[in-house]
């Protein structure tokens, strides 16, 4: 099961602001956290960020998922695509443990 933590780095090491609970061994995944919710991309330039199609960035767009810009329909959140992205993925594993499955 995915689970998340928060923290700082202090010093070289990563300090938490809620201790994990977590047992020896654990392998775990460390990402920098970026404010990409204030960041706008048009859908070249998400798509070459995210690694995923511009055609399926612009499909998002179209149908809400991801928010388009007020000020420049042809810009989309970062934050937005990010978790579409995640989301996006996390379907296709599924699907594949599906068909395993069967």
């Amino acid at each position: 099961m995915l689970q998340t933590y928060q923290g700082v780095i202090k010093n070289g090491a990563v300090v938490f602001l809620k201790p994990p609970k977590l047992t020896n061994g654990t392998r775990v995944l460390i990402m920098p956290q970026n404010d990409s919710e204030k960041e706008w991309l048009t859908a070249a330039q998400a798509a070459k960020r995210f690694q995923i199609a511009a055609a399926l960035i612009r499909q998002w767009m179209k149908s809400g998922k991801v928010r388009v810009a007020p000020h420049d329909i042809k810009l989309v959140n970062a934050g937005d695509v990010e978790d579409a992205v995640e989301q996006h993925e996390l379907l296709g594993l599924s699907m594949q443990v599906i068909k395993r499955e069967e």
